[in-house]
């Protein structure tokens, strides 16, 4: 395996920290790409002791993308392990993805989170917590950031401007996105891309079975955030958001201001949206404020990932929803793609409106 230059490590009964240290010690010269699943204590066969990878420090020369999902009940070493492996290669990693499930442990892997001068993509999981904002590594490059996350009781105002100028991507619960473009800025940052609350469409219709938060994000609150979509200097073209439902008759006077810049939109729904014929008026209200908005989807994700408690019946009937495109066209000629559910979708072509999946 001298050569090897992608490596998965699952940590199984076979995965013991004898194992990993073996497996790094043949590898590490070439690795280029290492995805960690470590195991808890208690389950290895042959007798290892995690005691194995004190003073055990490899070199990963060419070492660029890091991937560790972590549990509870990991020995401390495990983490010391970690804490080198990310530390000695903070300068040159490009990817970083760090799932935690149940214990907060990123004071531990960055207890100095210094300059990450090479990352240009973060994703941080965390599930039963939230996050500490002030723990994430200071990347200068980073392009593309997802926190998917609990989110504390206690949210600062903003995030430091010298904390990821450059993003472009950011996914994140709706609550953190004002702090990313706070409104006293000196220089905002040039993000392109939101989604949040794991938003998402999916033409396959298919969806992860743990798609839906414990807490259903309401309209209105999520409608307060997007109020500092205007302020990203990219500016934001591509928006997904989650939220329980809206009515259509009030929905378009309460976005069109911030989603001027669209491309594409995706609203992901937990309920049908009150008063449903009022999309027939979307074109008028809305879209022809949106000179660039191409793609419109409405997603019934929900459903698809098992969600029995969801309604998404508004969409059934291909005559209305004709007769909805063909309305909307007479206002806007951008508009080229749309989906009013992810069981099918609908193209604009030079005679009229198709459906068929095209996306």
């Amino acid at each position: 395996m001298s050569r090897l230059k992608h490596c998965v490590f699952d940590a199984t009964d076979v995965g013991t920290p004898k194992v990993c240290m073996a497996l790094a010690r043949a590898t590490a010269r070439t690795l280029r790409t290492i995805v960690f699943f470590p195991v808890k204590e208690g389950r290895w066969p042959d007798d290892s002791d995690p005691s194995v990878f004190d003073d055990f420090h490899p070199d990963f020369p060419e070492l660029t993308s890091v991937t560790l999902v972590l549990y509870d009940s990991l020995p401390p070493t495990w983490f010391a392990f970690f804490q080198h492996l990310l530390t000695s290669r903070s300068e040159h990693i490009r990817d970083l993805s760090i799932c935690d499930y149940y214990l907060l442990t990123l004071k531990t892997l960055f207890p100095n989170p210094g300059a990450w001068s090479a990352l240009k993509e973060l994703t941080i999981t965390m599930e039963k917590t939230g996050i500490s904002l002030v723990d994430l590594p200071h990347a200068p490059s980073l392009r593309k950031l997802t926190l998917d996350t609990g989110v504390t009781t206690e949210i600062p105002d903003s995030i430091p401007e010298h904390l990821f100028p450059n993003l472009a991507y950011l996914a994140c619960p709706y609550q953190l996105l004002p702090l990313f473009l706070p409104a006293n800025a000196r220089k905002q940052r040039p993000i392109r891309t939101v989604r949040l609350n794991r938003a998402y469409f999916d033409p396959n219709g298919e969806a992860k079975d743990s798609f839906t938060p414990a807490h259903i994000p309401d309209w209105d609150d999520v409608r307060v955030a997007l109020a500092s979509l205007p302020r990203s200097a990219g500016p934001v073209v591509n928006l997904a958001f989650y939220c329980e439902w809206f009515d259509a008759e009030t929905f378009p006077s309460e976005i069109v201001d911030n989603v001027k810049t669209l491309e594409q939109l995706v609203i992901v729904l937990h309920y049908d949206p009150e008063d449903a014929e009022h999309l027939l008026h979307f074109g008028e209200r809305l879209f022809a404020h949106m000179p660039r908005l191409h793609s419109f989807y409405l997603s019934d994700a929900p459903i698809k990932a098992g969600d029995v408690m969801c309604t998404f019946d508004f969409a059934l009937r291909n005559s209305r929803e004709e007769r909805w495109l063909t309305e909307w066209a007479r206002h806007t000629s951008a508009l080229t793609e749309v989906a009013l559910t992810t069981e099918r979708g609908w193209r604009r072509l030079e005679d009229g409106w198709t459906i068929g999946w095209y996306f």
